[in-house]
C-alpha cells in the first residue's frame, strides 16, 4: 500500500473544506509526524487532531535519525523542524509520498527525491475514488480560490474548469 506522509499545510487545508475525514478514505496509509501533532497541541483545533488520531498513524523518528534531522534542519532553515521531520519519515520509507503545500519543503524533498504531492492533488483523487461529488470538490476549489490558502493560482484555475 502507498503511503503518503503529510504536513499540517494539507491536513489545514482539507480540514477548512470538511475534507479531511474523506482524505482518510483514499486506498493509502496516511502518516502524521509526532512533531506535527505536538506543535498543534497548543492551538484551539481539538477537531482537527481528533480525525488525525482517530484516521492518521502518528510516527516518531527512531532515536538514530534525531542528527539526520537536526542536519536537515542546520542547511535549510527556512523548513520548519516539524516539516524537516516529515521529509525524513518519507524518506525512510519506500513507494511513499510527501503530501504538502508547502513550495519550500517541496523543493527540499525533489533533492531527496521524494515524490511531493499537495491538497489539489488529494481533492483529484478523493473524486477519483468516488470518495467525493463533483459539487463537493468545485466548492472545495472555489472556497480555495476565494481565500488567501497559498495553492498554485494556475492549477486551481484549471482545476476549477474541470469540474465545473
Amino acid at each position: 500500500m502507498k503511503i503518503i506522509v503529510t504536513d499540517f499545510s494539507c491536513l489545514s487545508n482539507l480540514h477548512r473544506v470538511n475534507l479531511l475525514k474523506d482524505l482518510s478514505k483514499l486506498p493509502y496509509e496516511f502518516v502524521v509526524s509526532d512533531l506535527i501533532m505536538s506543535e498543534q497541541e497548543s492551538l484551539e483545533l481539538d477537531n482537527i487532531k481528533n480525525i488525525i488520531k482517530a484516521k492518521f498513524i502518528i510516527s516518531s523518528l527512531p532515536g538514530e535519525d534525531i542528527l539526520e534531522l537536526q542536519k536537515i534542519r542546520k542547511s535549510h532553515p527556512y523548513v520548519s523542524l516539524s516539516d524537516c521531520s516529515s521529509l525524513l519519515i518519507s524518506t525512510k520509507k519506500s513507494d511513499c509520498i510527501l503530501m504538502t503545500d508547502n513550495t519550500k519543503l517541496s523543493e527540499l524533498a525533489l533533492k531527496f527525491d521524494v515524490s511531493v504531492y499537495g491538497t489539489l492533488w488529494g481533492i483529484d483523487e478523493m473524486y477519483g475514488n468516488k470518495i467525493i461529488t463533483k459539487i463537493q470538490t468545485y466548492n472545495a476549489l472555489l472556497f480555495f480560490k476565494r481565500s488567501s490558502i497559498n495553492l498554485s493560482e494556475i492549477e486551481l484555475g484549471q482545476k476549477l474548469n474541470k469540474y465545473q
